[in-house]
């Protein structure tokens, strides 16, 4: 492949999402690349500095990698293509089991942490 089909199809890419994708997509969809860049700046961090505190980054990484997780179900279930696979879950009941599972999540890194 040339660098110009590469492109011709990155930039069919991004206008389709930007067109087509619902607002709360691209909200869910900007969280994961937060949850991303934190994930991997803690793991560049590592590899670095250093593990010292080995909890510390424990917790921090695998909090950074199960949020990732359960903000891609939320977007799965979300999704108004994906409908017709999750009829029986409300967006509102997703973003509740959502939001349940990161107080569960994030009590246990607390903990994990000491």
């Amino acid at each position: 492949m040339s660098s110009e089909n590469i492109i011709a199809v990155a930039t069919k890419f991004y206008s389709d999402y930007i067109a087509k994708t619902p607002q709360k997509l691209k909200i869910i969809d900007a969280y994961l690349t937060y949850i991303l860049i934190t994930g991997v700046m803690q793991f560049v961090y590592c590899a670095l500095v250093g593990t010292f505190p080995f909890n510390s980054f424990l917790s921090g990484f695998i909090s950074c990698v199960a949020s990732f997780v359960l903000a891609v179900n939320l977007r799965l279930q979300v999704n108004p293509e994906n409908s017709r696979d999750f009829k029986s879950i409300a967006p509102e009941r997703a973003f509740a089991d959502f939001l349940f599972a990161h107080m569960v999540l994030h009590l246990v890194v607390i903990n994990f942490i000491g």
